[in-house]
């Protein structure tokens, strides 16, 4: 009988000691997959903001470039691809038509695979 108990307690003591090991296991799987998906969250916050500063420089540089040379635009939405699936879109429509100076709504936009990460609105002037 003394022999039945030591060998039931050995045998319960193997059972906590994997059931330790198991929860131990859970706890660190669940510390790594929520270490990941931070990662994971980071690292996509980080890409979108580079597309964001990418997609300001590229606004500013074509924005500058139709107010600089209004004339050689003509009014109506103008598309432009860009190298690694960016597109800018340029919308210029009149605002008055009766003047000799015509002032035009330019409206930019820049995205990457149809998904717009910067606009820009201003008015020129062209004679």
């Amino acid at each position: 009988m003394r022999q039945e108990l030591l060998c039931n307690k050995k045998t319960i003591e193997k059972g906590f000691i994997l059931v330790e090991v198991a929860v131990g296991l859970g706890i660190g799987l669940g510390i790594i997959l929520f270490l990941h998906t931070l990662l994971l969250k980071i690292t996509q916050i980080n890409q979108e903001t580079k597309y964001k500063m990418q997609a300001h420089y590229i606004a500013q540089q074509y924005m500058e470039q139709v107010v600089a040379y209004s004339k050689l635009y003509e009014v109506g939405t103008h598309r432009i691809d860009l190298e690694e699936s960016w597109e800018v879109t340029i919308v210029i429509e009149p605002v008055q038509q009766n003047t000799s100076i015509g002032t035009y709504n330019v409206g930019l936009t820049v995205s990457l695979d149809k998904k717009a990460y910067m606009s820009l609105v201003t008015i020129v002037l062209k004679e």
